[in-house]
């Protein structure tokens, strides 16, 4: 019956169909949902770093460019190619900011030409322009709505009622008969200590002081905060005031400071928001030319771009309209510098604002506390004295602070407008280097507020000074001392570095104490990020330990003579054999040579069953240099794994071969020969080699056949007959001239008691010396085959001793040559006495040298 043969493509088939079967067995409906299928393709998409950006890139490059054109090119073919604006930003509409037309900013558009299904890519510039024209408007209309809001005083309408009525409910609770009764007490204590002890001057100055609290008291508070909030207070006037310094500085001789802050807000929508925006959409200022800004503005108002267009056109201005009509990569770029160099300009403006805030709430905040003193503090010597003066003065230069801030902001608008004014056809150039000056601006404000505090601070250090009576003399006067209460911080609120570096000082010394420690749950160092986690790891560890305790503390285990001892007291074991055996033979060994090392590596795996790791371990621990222990370890390692691949009954000689292997090796390798080439160090890998295999060889001698087999005249006991010493040497002798299998067949087989083949293996050489062979049986027999054993074996040596003397005699071949001529006949004579066979991992027997 004949097999028909499967050609590849029957077997592909098969496959394919099996392949299929599988599938369909473990088919997973839930693998292929569409949920789980978007999930695998994404995980897939962006698997590696390279995918995820080309992934996000073409997402972006969809979402902005492609998405949007697609969308505006139906709408535009759905709508018949009509171009309408957006009508503006209803949602800033609350801020009511108007330009210098009455145009309010929120109804500015940008009248471009936004594409069609024809000209998509009109449609996608204009979709970026429009992004950017919207953020651009956001960042100019709410600057000029904080600073009039801010200018106006809008703002003090709406706190100025809590504020008054917090005012008055506190006076009522503080400035009570029996306070201001007790409050006089103490001061005249005060007053008359100092008699007592004859401070006259102080004395007299506390009582001038406590004199005029009482008579300035009840006027402050019969309405505490008036001189502040009032429409004719220090703030309202602090602001006319700033508003006209400005004017004045700016050229206006007779300005109005309401109708000032109406011009500020026009001025800043025109040179921030109408002039910018009429240079970004038709590259000039439109209202330059006759006609074009009202048209401008008309078709603003009526939220029409093509009403803006065509008024661009009738007012004959055709390089606006050209522009209008075809959006350009350049107007993208010039919104980014408007938006950019708009957020630089005016957030200085926003700053000052806020400054000017902050300056007028620091001032209410004075009045508050001052509250306090005149209700009876003030009357009290030292601090409580102190701070009455210093909320006085602090509340007095917070408002000529705002009368600053508003001038210094003032004068900024102004300059800015005076700039744009004088710069007709650069208005771009005036963004860009007023950024510049915006930042000179803030350098100079900056020094400005800080000559201000620290005028504020020292105006009441010397205030509070005279009032303690204070002199020169004292250490306390005009020198520069601090008045008692004045403490280390300023009007500012801020610590100057010596007592910033106290505070942190003792800061850090509470977080350090034991008591702070063990207040906060036993923590160590508490203050520190991990010291909770350290906390856990200490807690766990003592744990761990109390439960080790009793294991360690068992005398069997952990005791003076434990096991836990025991199983380390190996090493010095280890250590002497090393050093005792280093130099057995005597001959150039020792600790610390190579000779040394491979003697000792043999020893303590003979002597003491030790691996070759903890052998390497041990040599250096006795003294060895690594690099010698590393190819003594490394040979040794490579010896015991051939020999035990060896199919040799005899280990210790498998042990030599495989030394052997191992240097003849590295001799062909450091004589390049068939392209071989050495290794690093290979001399020191052959060196370690030989020593190693001639250690070997001589352990094998010493151990296994150390002699002392004699050859004398004798009886056979197994059947009585006499044998001849001579009889012996000459079968021993003849053996060792021409070893062949045969012979040591038939002595192996004499000494099982059968001598039948002797004849035929000797008589050729030794027929007329007539030796009864039979007398040779079981004991003679056994004798001379270890004999021969014996004398092969000491050839041996002798060949490993020569070829180990020194350095030159290691690169000898013909010595490799001797040495493998005596083991190959020691592996001969031990394969036919055992009736093993030769195997190819045996080394070669060496060529024929006549």
């Amino acid at each position: 019956m004949s097999v028909a043969t499967r050609t590849p493509r029957d077997r592909r088939d098969s496959s394919r169909v099996s392949d299929l079967a599988w599938q369909l067995e473990f088919w997973d409906p839930v693998e292929w949902q569409p949920r789980v299928v978007a999930r695998r393709i994404w995980c897939k998409l962006t698997a590696t770093r390279r995918r995820k950006w080309v992934t996000w890139s073409l997402i972006v490059v969809f979402v902005f460019g492609v998405l949007p054109v697609l969308v505006s090119a139906v709408a535009a073919a759905a709508g018949e190619g009509e171009s309408q604006g957006t009508g503006g930003n209803s949602v800033l509409g609350f801020t009511g900011v108007r330009d210098s037309s009455g145009v309010a900013l929120s109804d500015y558009i940008f009248a471009t030409n936004h594409g069609s299904i024809l000209h998509p890519g009109n449609t996608g510039l204009s979709i970026g322009i429009g992004i950017l024209f919207g953020f651009f408007m956001v960042v100019v209309i709410l600057p000029p709505w904080i600073v009039g809001w801010v200018l106006g005083f809008g703002w003090m309408d709406s706190f100025s009622g809590p504020l008054n009525g917090v005012a008055h409910a506190l006076t009522g609770q503080l400035a009570t008969t029996i306070m201001f009764i007790t409050c006089a007490t103490i001061g005249a204590l005060f007053v008359a200590v100092f008699v007592q002890q004859g401070h006259y001057a102080k004395a007299t100055m506390q009582g001038v002081a406590m004199l005029l609290i009482a008579v300035l008291g009840p006027m402050f508070l019969s309405d505490p905060l008036g001189e502040v909030l009032s429409s004719h207070g220090m703030l309202a006037q602090g602001r006319d005031v700033g508003l006209s310094v400005s004017a004045g500085l700016n050229g206006n001789s007779n300005p109005n400071p309401s109708q000032m802050v109406v011009s500020l807000q026009e001025d800043m929508a025109d040179n921030f928001a109408r002039h910018p925006v009429q240079v970004w959409n038709f590259g000039h200022v439109v209202d330059d030319r006759p006609g074009c800004g009202a048209a401008w503005s008309a078709g603003v108002r009526a939220g029409s771009e093509d009403k803006i267009k065509d008024g661009m056109k009738s007012c004959g201005d055709s390089a606006a309209y050209a522009s209008a009509n075809n959006p350009s990569f350049g107007q993208i770029g010039s919104g980014f510098v408007l938006l950019f160099t708009a957020l630089i300009l005016l957030a200085f403006a926003v700053y000052m604002a806020i400054k000017i805030i902050w300056s007028a709430l620091d001032s209410v905040y004075w009045g508050l506390a001052t509250i306090f003193g005149f209700a009876g503090g003030a009357l009290i010597y030292g601090a409580t004295q102190t701070f009455t003066i210093r909320a006085v003065v602090h509340g007095l230069m917070s408002a000529v602070r705002m009368c600053l801030q508003i001038i210094a902001l003032a004068v900024y608008l102004l300059f800015f407008g005076d700039l744009f004014k004088q710069a007709k056809g650069h208005e771009m150039s005036i963004f860009v280097i007023g950024a510049i000056a915006m930042m000179v601006f803030m350098a100079q404000y900056k020094r400005l507020s800080d000559t201000l505090e620290r005028a504020n601070d020292s105006a009441a250090n010397r205030l509070a000074l005279i009032a303690q009576g204070a002199t020169a003399a004292g250490g306390r006067g005009g020198g520069g001392g601090r008045a008692l209460g004045m403490g280390e911080m300023g009007a500012a609120h801020k610590m100057n570095s010596g007592m910033m570096l106290a505070a942190l000082g003792g800061a850090s010394t509470i977080v350090n104490s034991p008591i702070t420690e063990w207040a906060l749950g036993a923590i160590p160092g508490v203050g520190r990020p991990q010291a909770l986690k350290k906390k856990r790891i200490t807690e766990n560890s003592a744990a761990i330990s109390s439960m080790q305790v009793p294991f360690w503390a068992d005398p069997e285990m952990g005791g003076a003579m434990g096991a836990y001892k025991e199983s380390y007291m190996k090493w010095p074991y280890y250590n002497d054999l090393a050093r005792r055996w280093s130099n057995a033979d005597h001959v150039d060994g020792g600790v610390g040579s190579a000779r040394g090392a491979a003697s000792a590596m043999l020893a303590l795996d003979k002597r003491g069953d030790v691996g070759v790791g903890d052998s390497m371990a041990t040599l250096e621990m006795a003294g060895w240099d690594r690099n010698t222990v590393r190819h003594a370890g490394q040979v040794y390692g490579l010896m015991n794994s051939l020999a035990k691949s060896n199919p040799l009954a005899d280990g210790h000689l498998a042990g030599i071969m495989a030394a052997q292997n191992l240097a003849e090796n590295s001799l062909l390798r450091i004589n390049h020969v068939g392209g071989r080439r050495p290794h690093e160090g290979e001399e020191d890998h052959l060196e370690a080699a030989v020593y190693a295999l001639r250690a070997r060889a001589s352990h094998y001698r010493e151990n296994m056949l150390p002699g002392g087999v004699t050859l004398r005249d004798g009886r056979n006991a197994l059947n009585n007959e006499k044998y001849y010493a001579d009889h012996l040497i000459a079968i021993k002798d003849d053996y060792l001239a021409n070893p062949t299998e045969a012979k040591m067949r038939a002595l192996e087989k004499a000494s099982r008691g059968d001598s039948r083949d002797m004849a035929d293996a000797f008589d050729r050489n030794l027929g007329t010396l007539n030796i009864p062979y039979t007398s040779l049986e079981r004991d003679p027999a056994a004798r001379l085959m270890k004999h021969i054993a014996n004398d092969e074996a000491g050839k041996l040596v002798e060949a490993t001793d020569a070829l180990a003397m020194n350095s030159t005699t290691m690169l000898d071949e013909d010595l490799h040559h001797w040495v493998r001529h005596f083991s190959n006949r020691r592996i001969n004579t031990e394969n036919w006495s055992s009736n093993s066979n030769r195997a190819v991992t045996h080394p070669a027997p060496p060529e024929f040298r006549p």
